[in-house]
Protein backbone atom coordinates (compact mmCIF):
# COMPACT_ATOMS: atom_id res chain seq x y z
CA UNK A 1 0.00 0.00 0.00
CA UNK A 2 1.54 3.31 -1.01
CA UNK A 3 0.04 7.16 0.48
CA UNK A 4 1.19 10.22 -1.95
CA UNK A 5 1.62 13.13 -0.03
CA UNK A 6 3.72 15.60 -1.26
CA UNK A 7 5.09 16.95 -4.40
CA UNK A 8 7.78 20.05 -5.15
CA UNK A 9 8.25 22.22 -8.47
CA UNK A 10 10.98 23.75 -9.22
CA UNK A 11 9.47 26.92 -10.67
CA UNK A 12 6.12 26.99 -8.44
CA UNK A 13 3.27 28.74 -10.27
CA UNK A 14 0.93 28.41 -7.90
CA UNK A 15 0.58 24.57 -7.96
CA UNK A 16 -0.69 22.59 -5.62
CA UNK A 17 2.25 20.47 -3.69
CA UNK A 18 -0.21 18.73 -1.23
CA UNK A 19 -1.69 15.85 -3.57
CA UNK A 20 -2.71 13.43 -1.30
CA UNK A 21 -3.61 9.67 -2.66
CA UNK A 22 -3.36 6.15 -2.26
CA UNK A 23 -2.13 3.54 -4.76
CA UNK A 24 -1.47 -0.61 -4.92
CA UNK A 25 2.26 -1.90 -5.64
CA UNK A 26 3.89 -4.81 -6.39
CA UNK A 27 7.67 -5.18 -6.39
CA UNK A 28 9.77 -8.36 -7.32
CA UNK A 29 13.32 -7.90 -6.97
CA UNK A 30 14.48 -5.12 -9.40
CA UNK A 31 11.04 -4.29 -10.96
CA UNK A 32 7.75 -2.70 -9.63
CA UNK A 33 3.86 -2.16 -10.64
CA UNK A 34 2.27 0.72 -9.02
CA UNK A 35 -1.09 1.92 -9.62
CA UNK A 36 -3.09 4.72 -7.59
CA UNK A 37 -4.97 7.80 -7.20
CA UNK A 38 -4.39 11.55 -6.25
CA UNK A 39 -5.32 15.12 -6.29
CA UNK A 40 -2.46 16.31 -8.61
CA UNK A 41 -1.00 19.89 -8.82
CA UNK A 42 -3.62 21.60 -10.76
CA UNK A 43 -6.21 19.91 -8.26
CA UNK A 44 -7.58 17.28 -10.85
CA UNK A 45 -7.94 13.72 -9.58
CA UNK A 46 -5.58 11.64 -11.59
CA UNK A 47 -5.14 8.06 -12.32
CA UNK A 48 -1.86 6.18 -13.13
CA UNK A 49 -0.52 2.77 -13.54
CA UNK A 50 3.38 2.68 -13.71
CA UNK A 51 6.52 0.49 -13.90
CA UNK A 52 10.06 0.97 -12.04
CA UNK A 53 12.68 -0.48 -12.54
CA UNK A 54 15.75 -0.34 -10.10
CA UNK A 55 18.78 -2.05 -11.32
CA UNK A 56 21.04 0.12 -8.81
CA UNK A 57 20.77 -1.54 -5.12
CA UNK A 58 22.41 -1.55 -2.00
CA UNK A 59 21.98 -2.93 0.98
CA UNK A 60 23.23 -0.64 4.05
CA UNK A 61 22.59 -2.83 6.86
CA UNK A 62 20.20 -5.60 8.07
CA UNK A 63 17.32 -2.96 7.59
CA UNK A 64 18.05 -0.42 5.75
CA UNK A 65 18.81 -0.63 1.87
CA UNK A 66 18.56 2.02 -0.99
CA UNK A 67 17.77 1.41 -4.65
CA UNK A 68 17.48 3.82 -7.60
CA UNK A 69 16.59 3.31 -11.55
CA UNK A 70 13.90 4.40 -14.10
CA UNK A 71 9.90 4.66 -14.01
CA UNK A 72 7.58 5.20 -16.88
CA UNK A 73 4.10 5.21 -16.93
CA UNK A 74 0.81 7.23 -18.11
CA UNK A 75 -1.69 9.56 -15.80
CA UNK A 76 -4.91 11.00 -16.39
CA UNK A 77 -5.91 14.52 -15.24
CA UNK A 78 -3.77 16.84 -16.92
CA UNK A 79 -3.56 18.94 -20.02
CA UNK A 80 -3.58 15.66 -22.35
CA UNK A 81 -6.66 12.87 -21.33
CA UNK A 82 -3.68 10.14 -20.84
CA UNK A 83 0.18 11.99 -20.35
CA UNK A 84 3.29 9.47 -21.28
CA UNK A 85 5.68 9.84 -17.55
CA UNK A 86 9.17 9.35 -17.61
CA UNK A 87 11.42 10.28 -14.72
CA UNK A 88 14.21 8.36 -11.79
CA UNK A 89 12.86 7.24 -8.50
CA UNK A 90 14.96 5.96 -5.73
CA UNK A 91 13.62 4.73 -2.19
CA UNK A 92 14.77 3.63 1.01
CA UNK A 93 13.62 0.55 2.95
CA UNK A 94 13.55 -0.94 6.25
CA UNK A 95 11.75 -4.20 6.44
CA UNK A 96 8.22 -3.24 5.88
CA UNK A 97 8.03 0.42 5.41
CA UNK A 98 9.72 2.67 2.24
CA UNK A 99 10.07 6.19 1.52
CA UNK A 100 10.24 6.38 -2.56
CA UNK A 101 11.01 10.19 -4.14
CA UNK A 102 9.93 10.55 -7.94
CA UNK A 103 11.77 13.16 -10.16
CA UNK A 104 10.30 14.12 -13.66
CA UNK A 105 10.30 16.87 -16.11
CA UNK A 106 7.29 18.95 -16.52
CA UNK A 107 7.09 20.20 -20.05
CA UNK A 108 3.72 20.82 -19.68
CA UNK A 109 2.83 23.40 -17.47
CA UNK A 110 6.29 26.13 -17.55
CA UNK A 111 7.48 24.35 -14.63
CA UNK A 112 11.40 23.07 -15.56
CA UNK A 113 10.80 19.86 -13.36
CA UNK A 114 8.51 18.44 -10.10
CA UNK A 115 9.19 15.59 -7.87
CA UNK A 116 7.28 13.46 -5.56
CA UNK A 117 7.35 11.74 -2.32
CA UNK A 118 5.50 8.71 -1.41
CA UNK A 119 5.53 6.48 1.82
CA UNK A 120 4.78 2.95 1.25
CA UNK A 121 4.16 -0.23 3.90
CA UNK A 122 4.30 -3.70 2.44
CA UNK A 123 1.46 -5.76 3.44
CA UNK A 124 2.28 -9.13 1.79
CA UNK A 125 5.88 -10.07 0.30
CA UNK A 126 5.62 -12.69 -2.49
Amino acid sequence: IVAHGYSKHLDNHNFMERNYGAAMRYSHEDFGIQTGAYRNSINNTSFYFGVDWSPFQYKTSSCISVEAGPYYGVVTGYKWDITPVLGIQSAIKCDKLFVRFRAMPDPFYNSKAAGAVELGLVIKQF
